[in-house]
């Protein structure tokens, strides 16, 4: 703009020495006359007391809308009268200061024969060099640049008054030369800049480099007829810029462009803290240990999952969104469903269940559920967690058993001080009785009673002997450690037999054994213990049968290895089928064996994970009948070290 206003005042002083005839050629003096027709602009030679006009070109006839010779025929002094600065004073007033100073200027409104008044610019130059005492006056039509002024004050005003009424906001009216022409409005005044530091400046003058960075190419864009908005921040605050050019009356000129700034930042600082909100959030729903769904209340659709719902329920997020709890399968009756609601969420109260739920590949897990209700954008929703109990439970039931276990254990310690304190004690009191006879019959020199004593203590202390070798080998069920491995129970049987076949043959006892007999996993020397005492038990107790006989089989239980030994002998009363298997139980007293036997199949079956019970009619004979799992996963029973406690 600065260098246009030097180019204009160069032709204007063009124009005025060409109006006082200094215009020379190489060839001589050149016609005054023809150049001032040539020149748009008005041109009129003055005198500087009389504002007799002895000079006019055409242009000045063309604005003023007279002839030559009338403008001849008039006072420049009378000319304009319609502004203050135009009235005759005024003009002999400018004319004098441009005969003292050599120029001055004035805008004034003139008016034409012809056509409604024209503002104009008026420059007035001494001209004594050519004309003594005259001044070479030049008239530019300056009505669009009034106009143009007008329009600036009407937007400036309006948008002033706008500004006022809006609060963190700030208003900058620019051209095209991006200069502020209007800078008003509360935040202003936040940038540290008045609006009077910023009007009349470029921005490239006026505001700091690195936010003339960020707003240059918008506010071009704008000035190009461009309407749209931008969030630039300002040091540390934000403010959303909405850029609107203002076009002329036909729309088709950009006249200037509007920059209406609004301070942001608190709601920046709030979406900030929303986001990191979120982001905590999503840190705490994605590293949750717990299985996370979220569905809406309206469709029962999961919106979302979390990582742990893929890791404990085997779904991947993307196959689990969109779609129901009940058409993933999680729950294993669906039917429980609407039940399960509201037991999980009662008058707005969360609870926590203890609930199955179904895992992809059809493992149900037991766990905890809870729900909470919570809205996502504005959507209902549940948020459902499932906490995987499975491992809990399993360690929760294998503690039981092993607390249920060591109180049977305790039990049986009671049983086993009170029985072997007992079993014990009468063979030390029958070596005690025969020592004092010993002692008698030594005095009385009774050789045979002293072998007869002797005797009877050598059989007590055989007796006590058998109790203690006895115990030791119950003792030993479990702790001894022989190789786990999968055993032929045919085998087992076999080598029983075997082992018994001198008892067998003297009672002339017949065996059928079953072809069929399962193969278990365990221990082949204790289930050889097994074998060998069932089978020897029944020979033991056959009674008086003719025709004794042994059936070993088998019978089929889906989680067991089931097998039995059955005989045609005197059988066992109902009462007694569990006190049997306690130690040192004999239900006939004369009979041979310690009574450790049965207790010792059951502990060795135990140890397995099995057990044993005896089944008896009353037409006589006796079912052992003992089971191990199918499969052999720890209990506590084989992890405990064994032994009576």
């Amino acid at each position: 703009m600065t260098e246009l206003r030097q180019t204009d005042r160069s032709r204007d002083d063009a124009r005025v020495d060409a109006a006082s005839g200094g215009t020379r050629c190489a060839s001589g003096p050149v016609d005054s006359t023809k150049v001032l027709d040539a020149v748009d602009d008005g041109v009129l030679v003055v005198d500087a007391t009389t504002g007799h006009i002895a000079e006019a070109n055409a242009g000045a006839s063309r604005l003023l809308a007279q002839s030559r010779a009338t403008l001849l025929s008039l006072s420049f002094f009378s000319l304009a009268g319609t502004h203050e600065e135009g009235a005759p004073h005024a003009v002999r007033a400018c004319a004098a200061v441009a005969m003292t100073t050599g120029e001055a200027r004035f805008e004034a409104r003139y008016l034409r024969g012809k056509g409604g008044p024209l503002w104009c610019e008026v420059r007035l130059r001494r001209a004594d060099a050519v004309c003594p005492g005259h001044l070479v006056v030049l008239i530019r039509d300056i009505e669009a640049v009034k106009e143009k002024r007008e329009q600036a004050r009407v937007i400036e005003e309006r948008y002033r008054g706008l500004v006022k009424n809006l609060p963190r906001c700030a208003i900058m009216l620019c051209d095209h030369d991006l200069r502020l022409v209007l800078a008003d409005g509360p935040e202003i005044g936040t940038g540290g800049m008045s609006k009077q530091e910023l009007e009349g400046r470029t921005i490239y003058e006026a505001l700091p480099a690195d936010f003339v960075a960020l707003v240059e190419d918008p506010m071009h864009r704008m000035m190009a007829g461009e309407s749209f908005t931008v969030d630039i921040p300002y040091g540390p605050r934000w403010y959303t810029h909405h850029f609107l050019p203002i076009f002329d009356d036909a729309g088709e000129r950009v006249l200037y462009g509007m920059v209406l700034v609004v301070n942001i930042t608190d709601r920046r600082l709030a979406e900030e803290a929303l986001r990191k909100s979120e982001e905590r959030f999503v840190r705490i729903f994605q590293s949750s240990a717990d299985a996370i769904i979220v569905t809406q209340v309206a469709t029962g659709k999961i919106v979302e999952v979390n990582q742990a719902f893929t890791r404990v329920i085997g779904w991947e997020r993307d196959e689990a969104l969109d779609k129901s709890t009940i058409e993933l399968g999680l729950w294993p009756d669906p039917s429980e469903r609407p039940r399960l609601l509201r037991e999980l969420y009662s008058e707005g109260a969360p609870a926590y269940l203890d609930r199955p739920v179904v895992r992809r590949d059809g493992v149900v897990l037991e766990g905890t559920v809870s729900l909470r209700p919570i809205e996502l954008d504005g959507v209902a929703c549940r948020l459902f967690t499932f906490r995987d109990n499975t491992e809990h439970k399993r360690v929760e039931r294998e503690r039981e058993l092993l607390i249920a276990e060591l109180t049977a254990r305790n039990a049986e310690m009671e049983q086993f001080t009170f029985t072997v304190s007992h079993d014990l004690k009468s063979p030390l009191v029958t070596i005690t009785g025969f020592l004092g006879m010993l002692e008698r019959d030594l005095a009385a020199d009774n050789k045979e009673g002293v072998r007869s004593d002797i005797a009877r203590i050598g059989s007590a202390a055989n007796k006590m002997l058998g109790l203690l070798s006895d115990l030791l080998e119950l003792s030993r069920v479990g702790r001894t450690n022989h190789a786990m491995e999968n055993v032929p129970m045919s085998e087992v049987m076999g080598d029983a037999l075997e082992l018994l076949s001198g008892a067998l043959a003297a009672r002339n006892v017949e065996v059928e054994v079953a072809d069929d007999l399962p193969e278990v996993y365990g221990d082949r020397v204790r289930l050889l213990q097994v074998a060998q005492n069932l089978i020897e038990n029944a020979v033991k107790y056959m009674g008086d049968q003719p025709s004794p006989r042994i059936e070993i089989g088998t019978r089929y239980d889906p989680k067991y290895e089931v097998c039995f030994v059955k005989d045609n002998g005197v059988g066992v009363d109902c009462r007694y089928v569990e006190r049997i298997f306690g130690l040192f139980e004999k239900l006939n007293p004369r009979s041979e064996g310690s009574g450790v036997g049965l207790a010792l199949v059951r502990r060795i079956l135990e140890s397995h994970g099995g057990s044993i019970w005896v089944e008896s009619g009353d037409e006589g004979g006796s079912t052992f009948v003992f089971r191990i799992p199918r499969q052999h996963p720890p209990t506590p029973s084989s992890l405990r070290p064994g032994g009576l406690v």
